[in-house]
Formats: structure tokens, sequence, C-alpha cells
């Protein structure tokens, strides 16, 4: 890790003065963000390096945890603000203020699941620490989005948004709404439900499918055709269609009591490694062929931090990547963390449900 440190400022030996500077040393003028030179940035306190390598991945050398965040903030919204004002339109519901009509299918689908009322109240829950990375990150991201304007890149323009300060809730709502990407048990819950109108409780909770059902478990499972009364009506999944031809192919291809998904990553000793070292491999389930790429590659440096690897455009910090001692990743492992509800249309009312026995 020091001599990949040590290396990377080779390629920018410049020195900067003032409390308030980001310094890019490598990169080009001639298109994108200015990243040459000394820039002024008044949220910092201390000087803070940034350098590129010749794959233009940055690389922050700062004084201190918080100036480190701001910068990485900072040079997140050089090189990804139109992918992250895109993920915070479709977080929010408001992508048809950009595109127009075609985004109102999105957006109704969107504020239907309620990721940003989740996640405001997940914002007044979290601890002092958490929110003030995220506070920092939102100070370096802001400055580059209030003072760089004329940095922002075409792609904001034509597609119809205009960049606006973040929030600490829009951060959050903005990784509550990648969770919601890579979460995908509402589907098995769906499905476990059909099976349940189809062949009954017994035989699809404990025959067919005896899987994604809570140990904990004391009610006996809803089952929809005695939800309600002929007539009632009730309240369509709006997230997904299933009809009984989708939901039963394909069954008879798995193990008995296997589930459909799955998830990798692994470790190999210094001894079964062509290189002698210990090598982990980790699957994170984001497609990196897209483009823009779901990962941001970073370097971070400060004291008591010095690790590389890639971050999520409007998350602080590293998810997958190395410091001086350990490598770490994630995955995914497909929990039980999305519940469906079953709701009655409201009598007379078609556009309302009920809420108990509240229109």
């Amino acid at each position: 890790m020091h001599r990949l440190a040590r290396g990377i400022a080779l390629l920018a030996p410049l020195l900067v003065s003032g409390c308030a500077t980001v310094l890019d040393g490598i990169g080009s003028a001639t298109r994108g963000p200015g990243v040459e030179g000394e820039l002024v940035l008044p949220v910092l306190e201390q000087p803070v390096r940034v350098v590129r390598d010749a794959n233009g991945i940055p690389y922050v050398f700062a004084s201190g945890t918080a100036d480190l965040i701001r910068a990485q903030g900072f040079v997140a919204g050089q090189s990804r603000l139109f992918q992250m004002e895109s993920y915070r339109a479709l977080a929010t519901g408001r992508l048809a203020e950009a595109i127009g009509e075609a985004g109102l299918a999105t957006d109704r689908q969107m504020r239907l699941i309620g990721l940003k009322r989740n996640a405001e109240r997940h914002a007044r829950l979290l601890d002092p620490g958490a929110r003030q990375f995220l506070e920092w990150y939102a100070q370096g991201l802001n400055a580059y989005i209030t003072t760089h304007a004329g940095d922002h890149p075409a792609e904001l323009r034509i597609a119809g948004f205009s960049a606006t300060p973040w929030t600490l809730e829009d951060m959050v709502t903005v990784l509550h709404f990648i969770n919601w990407s890579q979460a995908a048990n509402f589907k098995a819950e769906l499905t476990m439900q059909k099976l349940i109108d189809r062949f009954g409780p017994q035989r699809a909770l404990a025959e067919l499918a005896p899987i994604n059902v809570s140990i904990d478990r004391r009610e006996r499972p809803v089952i929809v055709g005695d939800a309600a009364p002929p007539g009632a009506g009730l309240v369509r999944a709006q997230v997904v269609g299933l009809d009984d031809a989708s939901l039963l192919a394909g069954l008879g291809a798995l193990p008995a009591g296997a589930p459909a998904v799955g998830s990798n990553n692994w470790a190999i000793g210094r001894s079964r490694s062509a290189s002698g070292q210990v090598v982990v491999v980790n699957d994170p389930h984001l497609d990196a062929r897209m483009l823009p790429g779901p990962w941001l590659p970073i370097g971070l440096f400060a004291p008591g931090i010095q690790a590389v690897g890639v971050a999520l455009p409007a998350v602080p910090g590293i998810l997958v990547g190395r410091n001086a001692d350990v490598a770490f990743g994630v995955t995914n492992a497909y929990g039980d963390s999305q519940d469906l509800t079953i709701e009655r249309v409201a009598p007379g009312r078609p556009d309302h449900y009920l809420d108990g026995d509240q229109v």
C-alpha cells in the first residue's frame, strides 16, 4: 500500500497551499470537468491533494477524515453527476420532471413503493457518526454542483436534468434505491402467495417450497382467495406482474427445497495462489458492464485510512477494496428484506383503499 501511494504521487509531484484547495494533478482539460491545477473549495479545512492515474482513477490525500470524505464527494460529482442525478430522480419518483410522460409509470411505481418516505424515516434514526459521514460527502458534492456549473456534463442538459444541492435524505434514498434494485425477495413472496392460492397452505408451505417463511411466524398465512368476499376487490400488486404460467414455469427444474438464487465469494490461501499471497474473490452482483458503471474506483488516504477499491456514487467510503491489512467485499445474501401487504379497495371508491376501516 505504501509503495502504491508513493507511485501514484510521482505522477503529480505538485504542492499546494491554502486551506481551501483541491488539487487534481493528472487529467485532461480537453473534455469533461477541469482536473488540473488548483481549485478553491471553501468547505475544506486543510489542503487536499487529488491525483489521477493513467486510467483517470482519482486518489485522494487529505490530512483528516472530514476533508477526505468532502473531497470524495467533490470528485464523485466531477465524474458521475449525471448518474447520480438519474439515481435521485428514479428513487424519488421525479423522473417525469426531466423526461416527461415517459417517466410517469416509473414515478408512480417508486412513489407507491415509498423509497423516499422510508429513507426519510431512516435518516432520522442514523447515529451521529453515520450522519456526519453523509454530511461531509454532501458538502463536497454540493460544492461541485454549485461552484462548478460550467463543468457539468452535457448529458444533464440533454436528458432534461438540472443539478441541485443534495440533502442527507437524498443520499439515503439513493442507498435504498440501490438496495431495492438488488433485493428481489418480494418476487419470491408473490410466488409463494400464488402457490398458496393454487395448492393450499399445507402443500405450498410444507411440500412445494418450504423457503422464505419465518420460523417465528405464528399466524396462519393469508390466503388471497379467502381474504375478501367476492366483489370486495383487492388492489393488485403494481410492482410486478406474475401470471400462473410464469409462476409455474421452471419449477420442475429446481432440486427439492432449493431456492433459485445464489451468490458467491471466497478466499484463496497463500499455498494455493500463484502469487503466494492471499486472494479474496468477490461477486457483488452489480453489473459492471453498464455505462456508467455502478462502481466508482477511488483511493482514499488520510491518517488511519489507506484504502483503494470501489464506491457507489452518492455513498461515502469504499464498499469493496483493500487497505494496508485486509481485503474486503460484499455480496447479495438475498435475505428477507421486503414485505408485501394486501390492500382492500374502498367500496364505491376504486381509486382509494382501506387502512383498517379508514379510507
